[in-house]
C-alpha cells in the first residue's frame, strides 16, 4: 500500500489532530463514522505494519477516510480518500478511487459489519488487504 502512498510521509500533525478528535468523541460504535485501528499487508513485498484511519461524516453517501500507516516500525505517512459507502442494515460496503498526485491511483474496496473493518487496495505497484477495529 503503501510502499508509494506513504511516501507522502510528514510528521503527520493533521491526521494526529483528527485522531485524537475521534477517539475523544462517543458513541461509535454500530457506525462507519470515527475511529478504526489495525493492519495492512502487502501482497507484491510483504510489508507490513500498523494502519489507523478516520472516517468522517456522511455527505450524500461519500465520507473522507484519513489513513495513516506504519511500515518499517519506523516509517509513517498519511493521505486521504473519498470513498463512496453504501450501507444496508448493518453492512456498510465502500469503494474508493482517488489519484494521489505523483504517487498514481490508490483504488480499495471493503466492508464493515459487526465491529470489523476488511478491505483490499491497488496503489501504484502495489496491492494488499487491512484489517481494522475499533480502538
Amino acid at each position: 500500500m503503501l510502499a508509494c502512498t506513504f511516501a507522502l510521509s510528514s510528521c503527520s500533525t493533521s491526521f494526529n489532530r483528527a485522531w485524537d478528535t475521534a477517539i475523544a468523541k462517543p458513541g461509535h460504535a454500530g457506525t462507519v463514522e470515527g475511529p478504526w485501528i489495525g493492519t495492512w499487508l502487502s501482497h507484491d513485498n510483504g510489508h507490513h505494519g500498523e494502519l489507523r484511519c478516520v472516517v468522517g461524516p456522511d455527505t450524500k453517501g461519500d465520507r473522507t477516510f484519513l489513513y495513516h500507516a506504519v511500515w518499517g516500525g519506523v516509517l509513517s505517512g498519511h493521505f486521504e480518500s473519498v470513498h463512496h459507502v453504501k450501507v444496508k442494515g448493518s453492512t456498510a460496503t465502500f469503494t474508493a478511487d482517488s489519484h494521489l498526485g505523483i504517487y498514481g491511483q490508490f483504488h480499495a474496496e471493503g466492508t464493515i459489519k459487526g465491529g470489523q473493518f476488511k478491505a483490499t487496495y491497488k496503489a501504484a505497484g502495489d496491492h494488499g488487504v487491512f484489517e481494522m477495529k475499533r480502538p
